[in-house]
This record gives structure tokens, sequence and C-alpha cells, in this order.
């Protein structure tokens, strides 16, 4: 190739350039085009900032090993016998929630977890966080595969019919899990108490977690 037509070339190249540099917008009048989810599932926005704080939790096992024998009711009755503690919590002082447990009847003989005490609360629910203020709680379920991974329950706070915050306590499939609540340290603040139950190498497991409503400090958190 001749040096008159590299020469052209390098000359077309760099008005090529200058032409693509002068039609682009400066990047102060750059601007982005939104993205959009596509995600199917919608979270409510969030307001307030109260949200569900984890303070304590225990474990309880029903074993089905070395029971083969029985038979008819006998076999019933072990079956949904109530279960029994895996091991002392950390926390197990006079003040622990747990000795609460104990006090309110869940827990008898400071071992076996009285799944008859238990009421279940429904969906919507009055409740008493914190000494003389009554919130209002709205559950629903989330559990589509297809959305979510883990099934969740989600949690809707109102106090005086504004909302006050929003979070979700999380389970795995299937969820079999209840709540009820009670004030166990009689110190006029109810917890929030859950059991989700699943089964696992010849036995049943009970993990029970203990809430309280805390406010996070912040705002459209």
């Amino acid at each position: 190739m001749s040096r008159w037509i590299k020469n052209y070339y390098k000359v077309l190249m760099r008005i090529w350039i200058i032409a693509f540099m002068l039609s682009c917008k400066p990047w102060k009048d750059y601007v982005p085009v939104p993205i959009r989810s596509t995600c199917q599932f919608e979270f409510p926005a969030k307001e307030g900032s109260y949200a569900l704080q984890e303070v304590d939790s225990l474990f309880f096992r029903r074993s089905f090993l070395g029971q083969e024998n029985m038979e008819g009711q006998e076999w019933e009755n072990y079956l949904n016998r109530n279960p029994d503690l895996i091991a002392l919590p950390d926390k197990s002082g006079p003040d622990s929630f747990y000795r609460g447990l104990c006090r309110k009847g869940y827990i008898v003989d400071d071992l076996i977890l009285n799944l008859e005490k238990i009421e279940t609360l429904p969906n919507e629910f009055s409740w008493e966080p914190f000494p003389g203020r009554i919130v209002q709680v709205k559950t629903r379920l989330i559990q589509d595969p297809k959305l979510n991974s883990e099934p969740f329950v989600e949690f809707v706070f109102k106090e005086d019919g504004k909302r006050i915050g929003i979070d979700s306590v999380e389970f795995e499939w299937p969820p079999d899990y209840c709540f009820f609540k009670e004030d166990l340290n009689d110190d006029g603040i109810e917890e929030l108490i859950s059991v989700y139950q699943y089964y696992i190498v010849n036995g049943d497991n009970f993990n029970v977690k203990v809430y309280q409503l805390k406010d996070q400090g912040f705002e459209g958190y």
C-alpha cells in the first residue's frame, strides 16, 4: 500500500473520531433511562421506623426413633406428644424469656413445650408491644416459589390508623408455623412468639423465637 493511501486512511479515521465526539451529548446533559424491574411481586412502600427484633430463641425436638412396636392409639399419642427442649438456652436466669415461658405454662417442668397452651393468632390482631400502646397488626403469608426462594410472613403495624412499620419473618418449606403473644416478664410489654415445626431425620423440630417491636430510629427505612 502506498504512503499516499496510508495517509488518506489516517485522515479519514481522524475525521470520523471528531464527528463522533461532536455528536455525543455532554455528560452533564445525560439523562439515565429508568430500568423496570422484572419481579412480579411488589412490596408496599415502607413507612415508619418500627420493626421486629429477635430477642431470644429456643429449640425443641420430638423424636420417633425406638418405638417401632407401638400400635393404634398408643402410637398416635406418641407421634403427637409435646417436644422436649434440646438444650438449656444461654440466657436462663429469673428474668429471661425462657423463664417467662416456664412461668406462663408454655414450657412444663423446665423441659417440655406445651403445645396445647398456645393460642394461635389470626391474620389480624391487636398487640401491646409497649406499655399502654395498642398496635394493630396485619399479616399475610407470601409463599410463591416463583417470586421468592423462601416463604415469609409479612407484618404491617399500625397505630391510630397510621402505619408505623413493616417487617417480615422468614421460614422454610413447608411453612408450618404459628404465632402467639404473651407478656413474658410482666413488664407491660407483650412479646410476639413464633413456633416453626419441620420434620428432619425421624423426628420433628420446633424452633421457638421471641420478638419485640423496636424503633429503629430513622424514617423511611
